[in-house]
């Protein structure tokens, strides 16, 4: 077959081996919270063996994450619904490994379509669910609270979420803190992004049932220099998308009913609110293709609304993304508008990671050679509880003053003190080394 004539699964091929970061073969997850949920699991009755079993499959069989978001959600489509997207010769979804928080539908060679879904989109959602679900608190069916409250203030809360945001506007890279949650929160962020995550794919489903990709203007693309044909909508094809993306997305039997729906919903109002206020911090005022995530909302809410049956109904599907709604007018507060509050929290942290890192490096510097890997194993964990911007930033300082004050050596005698330096210059110069190039950009600049 022809290049010309590739169908949407070869295309897949092609551009998942042109974006490739890394080796094929997965690592094993190393999640510190790992035990913790599976813990958690086993203790709702649920078969810890089987869950185990169920992961390694999953590693070794190499599953496309997008593929299987696909599958979840055409499982549910009525059996008209799943005859669309049956075919693998003319429809498929996959994953790329593009940081870059982006999904896109393209054409194929034999005039089928591909939706890629980039790994930047997971992990931003998730990185922003994650942090989100600090608050969360789980009750059971009498009104109990039998895992605790949250995790964390709510004050670290909003840092946390910020830094994600602020991090991916500066840097370009998905990144956040770790910090400490429940496994009954982790389950809660998994199903937030999850269903985000579904409705991205969803509302690309949509501009195929309602004859969007037929009618619309086409235009040649690059995806990691293989060029691509891709599809422009306009701003009322993407509104139409949006709701009939929530419909498949609601689907399973009672349109609206039940706690799953609300989450459902939720998932997919989260979705937009986060891209919203991205989309705020880099001043994204929409395109000609793509209305402002803003404007998505509103229409989906109001689309939303018309399906409920009553004002209780729909007071209930709203509930939970008021909630995410009312945390992120927070973390917007904090990242344009600080409160005293705010600052005085965010000024005490990042004096103590200061000091922390500073410690660090005195600490495996002063031997005949610096400890190296014991200074990356602390460093690394540093990095993962931020703020990292803070930490970045004075990296780059530590470096720069360290620097002038070695240039002085051309002027006097070199001392003790003088070797300490060159050992603590090049401890942080072999870890920014071992850090993405995008952050690397970052320390820097």
């Amino acid at each position: 077959m022809g290049k010309q004539a590739l169908t949407p699964k070869e295309l897949l091929a092609e551009l998942q081996e042109a974006t490739r970061r890394y080796p094929p073969e997965r690592s094993r997850p190393q999640s510190p919270h790992l035990d913790r949920l599976l813990e958690f699991e086993e203790s709702l009755g649920r078969d810890r063996a089987k869950i185990e079993q169920d992961m390694e499959r999953w590693y070794e069989e190499n599953r496309d994450w997008g593929e299987e978001l696909f599958r979840e959600v055409i499982k549910n489509l009525p059996e008209e619904g799943k005859d669309l997207f049956d075919d693998s010769n003319f429809f498929a979804v996959g994953t790329l490994d593009k940081v870059e928080v982006n999904a896109q539908a393209i054409k194929a060679g034999n005039g089928g379509w591909l939706i890629l879904l980039n790994i930047g989109l997971f992990t931003f959602l998730y990185k922003v669910a994650r942090a989100l679900a600090t608050r969360f608190v789980a009750v059971d069916k009498n009104g109990e609270r039998p895992y605790g409250d949250a995790s964390i203030a709510f004050e670290e809360t909003c840092r946390l979420v910020a830094e994600v945001f602020t991090w991916y506007a500066g840097a370009g890279i998905p990144f956040g803190s770790d910090f400490p949650i429940h496994p009954a929160q982790l389950t809660i962020a998994n199903l937030l992004a999850t269903y985000a995550e579904q409705f991205v794919i969803c509302h690309e489903l949509a501009h195929h049932v309602m004859g969007h990709v037929t009618g619309g203007t086409e235009k040649n693309i690059l995806i990691a220099n293989v060029p691509v044909q891709t599809s422009n909508w306009n701003w009322e094809q993407e509104f139409e998308a949006d709701e009939g993306g929530l419909r498949f997305l609601l689907w399973k039997g009672d349109v609206l009913g039940g706690n799953d729906t609300v989450m459902r919903y939720t998932g997919a109002d989260f979705f937009l609110q986060v891209m919203s206020l991205y989309e705020e911090l880099t001043n994204f005022p929409g395109s000609e293709t793509h209305p402002p995530s803003v404007e998505r909302l509103n229409r989906l809410r109001r689309f939303a609304a018309s399906l409920c049956h009553d004002e209780d109904s729909k007071a209930a599907l709203f509930q939970r993304a008021h909630v995410v709604e009312q945390m992120l007018q927070v973390v917007r507060q904090t990242l344009f508008a600080p409160t005293q509050e705010q600052s005085r929290h965010l000024e005490e942290k990042s004096q103590r990671l200061v000091q922390r890192l500073e410690n660090l490096l005195d600490k495996y510097t002063g031997g005949m050679t610096p400890d190296y890997m014991s200074f990356y194993v602390n460093a690394f964990q540093l990095l993962e509880e931020g703020p990292t911007d803070i930490l970045a930033n004075t990296i780059s300082t530590l470096m720069e003053t360290y620097r002038q004050h070695l240039e002085t050596l051309t002027n006097r005698e070199s001392t003790h003190d003088d070797w300490i330096t060159f050992q603590k210059l090049k401890l942080l110069l072999g870890f920014v080394e071992k850090l993405p190039a995008e952050v690397q950009a970052i320390i820097f600049r």
